[in-house]
């Protein structure tokens, strides 16, 4: 095998799949004797990540945040869609029997109103929770 020269641009490239945790054994190897050998490396990657984010961003922290925030906005996000399409559902519920198509809430004002009013809540809770996720960033 030839003997190549890793460069601090190889390990940059390397290192989103090592971040992520799908980088070879191989590849783990490497970017890590290179760390070793160049700690003066992690300190300008953490720089750089300093001055996109505009924060520090040590061990990930900020980050996770983040991911914590957006992911629990996603989860609410879904539970007022699975909500919304449950009630609106429950309108137009029916049954086909012996005397034939029969509504189940239709002429039933008292039912018609709760379900009615819990789907446009939900439809709303929905929309604005997306609106939410959508504007979430880092910062």
């Amino acid at each position: 095998m030839k003997n190549v020269t890793i460069t601090s641009e190889i390990v940059r490239d390397l290192l989103p799949s090592y971040l992520s945790g799908t980088a070879s054994s191989e590849t783990v190897r490497l970017v890590d004797d290179y760390l070793k050998e160049n700690p003066e490396f992690l300190e300008s990657m953490d720089t750089r990540l300093e001055s996109v984010l505009g924060k520090k961003s040590r061990n990930g922290e900020l980050e996770l945040k983040a991911l914590e925030r957006t992911r629990s906005l996603i989860r609410g996000k879904v539970g007022f869609k699975v909500c919304a399409i449950f009630f609106t559902l429950s309108l137009f519920s029916f049954e086909i029997g012996k005397e034939g198509f029969r509504w189940l809430v239709m002429g039933e004002p008292g039912p018609m109103i709760v379900l009615g009013t819990m789907a446009v809540v939900s439809w709303a809770g929905f929309f604005v929770m997306r609106e939410k996720v959508r504007m979430t960033d880092v910062g």
